[in-house]
């Protein structure tokens, strides 16, 4: 088996925790991603992360060739490096996955009252996950936040 993959999402660490980012294409990762960087936390990668395997940890980090980068629907590549210095991180753990979702409504089983926490398994190692579903009215990266606050035990 490998120890490196690469996954269609975005990374950042939020609150100390690697939190893997993913969803369909255009569902708005980048876009929380420069809201949750503009929040204060930290960005390792966007659309694509390297993932490599290590003492049954998963190390997560961002291609070289846009390291540092953001690509905003309608605006362009951004060089978040510029722009928010402090916030670019080359690696990080992986933690959580979440798991972004258009809408509820094709998510029977999702209830208000039992959020699912599942189980991903990357490269061998077992990581927490959860859906989210988006929709304009919802305060998505607080949702987020508190999702790493409050299930920070499942690590």
């Amino acid at each position: 088996m490998s120890n490196k993959t690469n996954i269609h999402g975005n990374m950042l660490v939020i609150n100390g925790q690697g939190v893997l980012i993913t969803g369909n294409p255009k569902i708005g990762k980048t876009d929380l991603s420069l809201t949750l960087v503009d929040r204060g936390h930290s960005l390792v990668s966007d659309d694509v992360t390297d993932i490599c395997k290590k003492d049954q940890r998963l190390l997560a980090s961002s291609p070289e060739k846009i390291q540092g980068k953001l690509l905003v629907f309608e605006i362009g590549l951004i060089d978040i490096s510029q722009l928010y210095p402090a916030a670019i991180l080359s690696q990080h753990q992986l933690d959580l996955v979440i798991t972004l979702i258009e809408s509820p409504v094709s998510h029977p089983n999702m209830t208000p009252l039992a959020p699912k926490l599942s189980t991903l398994n990357i490269l061998g190692v077992p990581i927490p996950s959860f859906s989210l579903a988006t929709n304009s009215t919802r305060n998505i990266p607080l949702l987020i936040e508190t999702l790493v606050r409050y299930y920070h035990p499942y690590k």
